[in-house]
C-alpha cells in the first residue's frame, strides 16, 4: 500500500479506508436482511426494488450490491476477511467474481489480496476465470 506525500492525500486515503470498512459492514448486514426477507414487509417484490426505493440506488448498483452480499454468504473465507478488516470491500467484491467456489483458493487469494493493487487483483481474477476452468467452452470464437 502506498502512502501519499501530502497530508491532504493521506486524509483522503484514510477516509476512503473508513468508507470501505463501513461499506463492508453494510454489505454483510444486507446479506442478513436478504436472508430474513424483512424487505417484503415494505411491499417490495424484490430486495433490488427495496434498495432502489429505500436506499435510492440505481437498479444496476442494487443488483451488484445484492450479488456481492449473496456471494459472501457462500464464501465464508472472503466474508470473514471483510468482517475482520483484512481486506477492504473493493477487494472482497472482486474476489466474489471468482468462478467456482473453493475455500482453499479463497484462502490463498484472501492472503495475497492485501499486498496486491486493485488492477493486479482484477487481472488475477480474470485470468483464473478465463484459464482456471479448461472444461468450460467459450460462448463464441471471439471469446
Amino acid at each position: 500500500m502506498y502512502e501519499s506525500s501530502s497530508e491532504f492525500g493521506r486524509e483522503i486515503a484514510s477516509d476512503y479506508a473508513r468508507l470501505n470498512t463501513c461499506t463492508g459492514e453494510w454489505i454483510l448486514q444486507l446479506a442478513d436482511f436478504d436472508a430474513s426477507a424483512s424487505w417484503t414487509g415494505d411491499g417490495c417484490s424484490s430486495l433490488v426494488q427495496w434498495l432502489q426505493i429505500y436506499c435510492d440506488m440505481g437498479r444496476s448498483t442494487a443488483k451488484e450490491k445484492l450479488r456481492v452480499a449473496r456471494e459472501l454468504v457462500r464464501r465464508p473465507v472472503v466474508a470473514r476477511a471483510l468482517r475482520d478488516g483484512a481486506i477492504p470491500y473493493t477487494k472482497a467484491r472482486e474476489l466474489t467474481r471468482l468462478e467456482g467456489f473453493d475455500n482453499d483458493r479463497d484462502e490463498r487469494y484472501v492472503a495475497d489480496a492485501p499486498a496486491m493493487s486493485m488492477p493486479r487483483l482484477e487481472a488475477w481474477v480474470k485470468q483464473w476465470n478465463f484459464h482456471g476452468a479448461p472444461e468450460r467452452k467459450p460462448a463464441s470464437l471471439e471469446d
